[in-house]
């Protein structure tokens, strides 16, 4: 009985946060069994490198590659894959995720689409969400959101208004020509939480209907 696979993409200050906080409770509401996670990070080695990712190497002066970047972030994908996420699909569950491949392909692009495709597809074969909801803004707005404590620890926050827009507009192209099969919903996270979710709540309630009308088994 598996379950189904809903990762949330956006740019910081998208708003990401708040509309996994109230999946959740739709789904605790619904009394539809999932579990809630996050990208980089899920596990104790990947949360570890989740640091290193974000924050850089402690006393290193230069940024990483942006390869490497993207190769830490998949060695912390497997991490998450192998002992969070499959297993939690396999026992039925709803796995929400805060940010999963997508974000790669967006925020490291300049290593090659192509390539890292193909690293994923190395590391992790044809794994991908069965549902992606990409919260898509100015990036300028979505910056106003992002506390200066955020912005000081976080190399991807704090990035150039020009990155943050390439960023946007690879995210957005990554929805118009479906780099994976599975479904994508474009969110326009500009306007307030409540006409955000409103965008998101149908296909979450079809992720709903569809765990409820599974065969049961074990009986």
């Amino acid at each position: 009985m598996k379950g189904q696979f809903i990762a949330v993409e956006g740019l910081g200050g998208s708003g990401k946060t708040s509309v996994l906080d109230r999946m959740e409770a739709q789904l605790q509401q619904a009394n539809v069994p999932y579990i809630r996670t996050r990208e980089p990070g899920g596990t104790f080695a990947a949360e570890y490198l989740r640091k290193l990712c974000r924050e850089g190497i402690p006393d290193n002066p230069g940024k990483l590659d942006p390869m490497t970047v993207a190769l830490l972030f998949n060695a912390a994908r497997a991490e998450n894959i192998k002992d969070v996420i499959k297993p939690a699909l396999q026992a039925g569950k709803v796995v929400l995720c805060d940010r999963f491949c997508d974000s790669t392909f967006a925020f490291q692009q300049e290593a090659g689409l192509k390539q890292l495709l193909n690293i994923h597809l190395a590391a992790h074969g044809d794994f991908f969400p069965d549902l992606t909801f990409l919260l898509d803004g100015d990036p300028a707005i979505f910056q106003k959101r992002i506390t200066p404590e955020e912005m000081a620890r976080d190399q991807f926050d704090s990035m150039a208004m020009d990155k943050l827009n390439t960023a946007r507009l690879n995210f957005v192209n990554l929805t118009k020509y479906r780099i994976h099969d599975g479904s994508y919903v474009l969110v326009n996270a500009e306007v307030n939480q409540d006409q955000v979710y409103a965008q998101v709540l149908p296909g979450l309630m079809s992720v709903i209907d569809f765990m409820k009308k599974r065969p049961k088994t074990g009986v």
